[in-house]
């Protein structure tokens, strides 16, 4: 039996699913979800996201369990967070290797764990699937290779639905249509207190090599900070002459949709995150351009 821990929003979930996909498939065994982050009294970001948007339905620790053992792991793990819950799975009686990208663990819980597996963050590390025993496996696995392993699985069960308003109907039947169409997604919000955000010469040099390709590029820009992006326009290599479309109102259980407006265009500028990452990988154009800031993320 394989487990892997699944929390964070859309991007890290369906990339935490990819790879459990990636262990089905490479060794004939079942994997169960550890979903656990989203049972919490207020989970993170808009919950668990996998059966509301694609309709998947893996199987779920939180569905293997009585009522009262998910409470309190809950409680332990979440609410006074002492505890994560591969280990406490251990406490009650549950053998099982435990596997994690990088030291994800101790740097989540500020202390060190035995007899625990470390593999490198966001690398393609196969041969971690064919561990023997049960095996628990905390981490992100966010890297194209487990994706392209079995993208033709992924992409017919990440087909997204169909889409219900005008103004997304309109909108995505002119990017799919326009070979010029350029999505840019700039993430700020988290990442800025994070210190992740990516410097706008990245997409100063990104726009400055689309515009040698692109005779009339028409950029459609994803962002959480509109009024920045505006206010430094310049900075990002974009000019108020341009053809530009800020793209609103997809927000809270909608953002899926912003996603799927980005997968819809032939030319990528991406951000430093999994979910643009994620786009890139689902979007099926041919000769497609995606222009991306970390090499260590393949494009597929």
């Amino acid at each position: 039996m394989k487990m892997v821990m699944m929390n964070g929003g859309l991007g890290n979930q369906v990339f935490q699913y990819i790879f459990a996909r990636f262990l089905e498939y490479a060794t004939g065994q079942p994997c169960i979800i550890d979903d656990m982050a989203f049972c919490v009294r207020k989970p993170e970001h808009n919950g668990y996201e996998l059966e509301r948007i694609w309709g998947l339905r893996p199987q779920r620790l939180s569905e293997q369990l009585d009522e009262d053992v998910v409470r309190e792991i809950c409680d332990t793990c979440f609410e006074r967070g002492n505890e994560p819950v591969c280990m406490l799975l251990q406490n009650f009686g549950l053998s099982m290797d435990i596997v994690q990208e990088g030291r994800f663990l101790e740097g989540a819980y500020g202390r060190e764990f035995p007899h625990v597996i470390s593999c490198p963050p966001n690398e393609y590390t196969p041969k971690i699937a064919a561990l023997e025993h049960h095996t628990y496996y905390y981490g992100y696995w966010i890297n194209g290779d487990w994706f392209g392993c079995i993208k033709d699985i992924i992409r017919k069960e990440l087909t997204f639905p169909p889409l219900t308003d005008e103004r997304n109907i309109q909108m995505l039947e002119q990017i799919q249509s326009d070979d010029d169409a350029v999505a840019i997604h700039i993430r700020r919000g988290d990442f800025v207190k994070l210190g992740r955000a990516l410097d706008s010469s990245f997409y100063d040099s990104s726009i400055q090599r689309l515009r040698k390709v692109i005779a009339t590029p028409r950029f459609y820009i994803f962002t959480d900070d509109i009024p920045w992006v505006k206010e430094h326009l310049g900075e990002y290599g974009l000019k108020f002459s341009d053809c530009l479309t800020f793209m609103e109102g997809n927000t809270g259980e909608k953002s899926y949709i912003d996603m799927q407006l980005m997968a819809a265009s032939k030319n990528m500028v991406i951000a430093n995150s999994s979910f643009s990452y994620l786009a890139a990988l689902l979007n099926t154009k041919q000769e497609k351009l995606v222009l991306n800031p970390l090499k260590s993320r393949k494009i597929i």
